[in-house]
Order: C-alpha cells, then sequence, then structure tokens
C-alpha cells in the first residue's frame, strides 16, 4: 500500500518486481517496477519502470523509467526516460529523455532530449537536443540542436543549430535560423543577420557582420532601374547587398521603387582590382494609376561587375547582367528578359 504498510519492510531488498498502490521505498528492482503515485530505489533499476507521479532512483538505469510528472535518476542512465512534465539526471545517459515541459542532464549525456518546451544539459554532449522553445547546452556540444525559438551551446558546437536564434562561442558546422550568432564561426550561417566575432566560414543572409568583415555603400545607375543604393556586408570573399531604387523601368514607362538583395562572390586580383559575381532578387512596388498595371512584381538579376579602388575608401565599378522580370506575383505570369549594364561608386570600401 505504501511504506511501511508493506510485505517488504526491508529497503535493502532487491525485487524481480514491485507493485504499490501509493507509494514504495526499495533498494532495487530487476524487471517490472509499477507505483502508483510514487517509487524510490536507493539502487539500480534493470527492466521496467512506471510511476503514477514521481520517481527516484540513486543508481544506474539500464531500461526504461516512464512517471506521470517528474522522474529524477542519480546515476548513470541508458534507455529511455519518459515523463509528463520533467526528467532530470544528473551522470551521462545514452538513450532518449522525452518530457513534456522540460529535460535536465547535470554532466552531459549521448542520445536524444525531446521536450515540447526546454532542454537543459550542464556538460560536455553528443547527440540531438529537440525542444519546442528552447535548448541550451553548458559544455561543448557535438550534434544537432533544433527549437523553434533559441538555441544556445556555451563552450561551442560542432555541428548544426536550426532554430529561430542560435548562438555558440564557437561554430564548427552550421547555423540555420533568424539570427545567429557565433564567437569564431568556421562554417555555414544561414539566416536573416549573421554575426560573428570572427568568421573563417562562409554567412548567407541579408546581413553579415563580423570583426574580420567590412561594410561599405554602394550606389550605381543602371539602363533597367535608373538608380540604386545599397549596403554591402562583406566577409572574406563573399558578400551581401541590401539595396533600393527607383525613377522607372524603361519597358513598362511605370514609377517604381524597388527592394533588392543579392548575395555574391568577390575575387580580388589586388589590392585595388576585383571581380564579384553575384545573383539577387528585386521587389518592385510599382505607382498607383487605375490607368496602368501597377502590380507588384519580382525579378531575379545576374551580375558581374569590375571594381578599382582610387584609395582606401574610395572605389568606381562598371558591369553587365541579366534580368527576369515577372508581370506578377503569379503561377504563369508574362516574363521579360532584359540585358543589364551598370555603373557606380563604393564608399566606405574598408580595404586592407
Amino acid at each position: 500500500l505504501f511504506d511501511p504498510v508493506t510485505t517488504s519492510r526491508d529497503r535493502n531488498t532487491t525485487s524481480n518486481f514491485r507493485l504499490a498502490i501509493i507509494e514504495s521505498h526499495l533498494n532495487s528492482v530487476r524487471g517490472l517496477d509499477i507505483v502508483g503515485i510514487a517509487g524510490v530505489l536507493d539502487g539500480d533499476l534493470k527492466g521496467i519502470q512506471a510511476t503514477g507521479i514521481y520517481s527516484h532512483i540513486e543508481g544506474q538505469v539500464t531500461g526504461i523509467v516512464a512517471a506521470g510528472i517528474a522522474s529524477h535518476v542519480v546515476g548513470e542512465f541508458r534507455g529511455v526516460h519518459l515523463a509528463g512534465i520533467a526528467n532530470f539526471n544528473r551522470d551521462e545517459f545514452r538513450g532518449i529523455q522525452f518530457a513534456g515541459v522540460i529535460n535536465f542532464s547535470s554532466s552531459g549525456f549521448k542520445g536524444l532530449q525531446w521536450s515540447s518546451t526546454l532542454n537543459m544539459n550542464d556538460g560536455p554532449a553528443v547527440g540531438w537536443q529537440l525542444g519546442s522553445v528552447a535548448n541550451v547546452a553548458n559544455g561543448h556540444y557535438v550534434g544537432l540542436q533544433t527549437a523553434g525559438f533559441y538555441n544556445f551551446a556555451n563552450l561551442g558546437l560542432e555541428g548544426v543549430q536550426i532554430g529561430g536564434m542560435n548562438w555558440t562561442r564557437k561554430l564548427k558546422g552550421a547555423q540555420v535560423g533568424l539570427l545567429n550568432l557565433a564567437g569564431h564561426a568556421r562554417g555555414v550561417q544561414l539566416g536573416i543577420v549573421n554575426l560573428a566575432e570572427r568568421h573563417d566560414g562562409v554567412p548567407i543572409g541579408l546581413v553579415n557582420l563580423a570583426e574580420n568583415g567590412h561594410i561599405d555603400w554602394l550606389t550605381w545607375g543602371s539602363n533597367y532601374m535608373g538608380v540604386e543604393t545599397a549596403l554591402r556586408s562583406r566577409i572574406g570573399h563573399w558578400y551581401s547587398l541590401l539595396s533600393v531604387g527607383g525613377v522607372y523601368t524603361p519597358d513598362t514607362e511605370l514609377s517604381v521603387v524597388s527592394l533588392g538583395w543579392h548575395y555574391g562572390y568577390r575575387f580580388e586580383f589586388s589590392r585595388r582590382l576585383s571581380l564579384s559575381v553575384d545573383a539577387g532578387y528585386l521587389h518592385l512596388i510599382p505607382e498607383k494609376d487605375p490607368a496602368l498595371d501597377g502590380r507588384l512584381r519580382p525579378v531575379a538579376q545576374g551580375r558581374a561587375f569590375l571594381e578599382f579602388g582610387l584609395g582606401r575608401f574610395v572605389a568606381i565599378h562598371a558591369g553587365v547582367g541579366g534580368t527576369v522580370e515577372w508581370e506578377a506575383y503569379e503561377s504563369g505570369a508574362a516574363t521579360d528578359t532584359d540585358q543589364l549594364f551598370f555603373g557606380g561608386i563604393s564608399l566606405f570600401r574598408g580595404a586592407e
């Protein structure tokens, strides 16, 4: 029924089967352990344990632990750890932790942490943290972190982070998210904004910033879009351009505003001369005139241009390319292809 109302009052007992209606306290179970509310083991579990509310095991586990609300394993854990709200493990485990709210491991794990809210690990770990809200790894992490909002690997990550926001002190692998933050990045950052203290990899985003990168300001005119101006964030040979432009398009004679993004690679022939090749996208916003077709339009561009530095802070550039413009954002919309010629100036180019 409950301790001490039990057929075995000796807490040092090891049993192959335990059945308790309310609560029970034994040393070890090797086999099947079923407790209605709370079960406590001072030793090990080898088998399957199911408790209605709470489970506490001081020793090691080889098997499956399932608790309605919370489960706490102190020793090394191998197997499956299930709880309606929270799982806690103080030693390395190999297997699966699944909880409705939170999983916590104090000294690292090798396996899978899966929760609807938060996974936390205090030591080095190898495996996969899968959390609907956040994953936190305080030690060096090797593997995969996926979260709807936030991934954190304090000492470093060798693997992949996928989430709304990702942060790690040292990156060897990839970060995929809206905002990616890294101390020293050696790998790929793919997101809206990528930030790093030092980046020795490939940043792919609308804005890429690092202490070993550069930001400059480009303005150019073209036969397609009258005038465009842009901020270019460059890390290594890779760069990203965010632009705004307008005046006219020659084929439609519509007054428009354009918002654009280009991503490319820069080949440096010398301190002054370079060749840049990029591909990009423009979003056209035509004037609102009932007599004209003022629908929003997407444009794809491919460009190549030479850039020559006139000094530390000024450079000129000229190039060619092509554009493909759709009449509207709809399947099967007619397209118009044009050659592209452009030239302009860049300021604050940050040449070393």
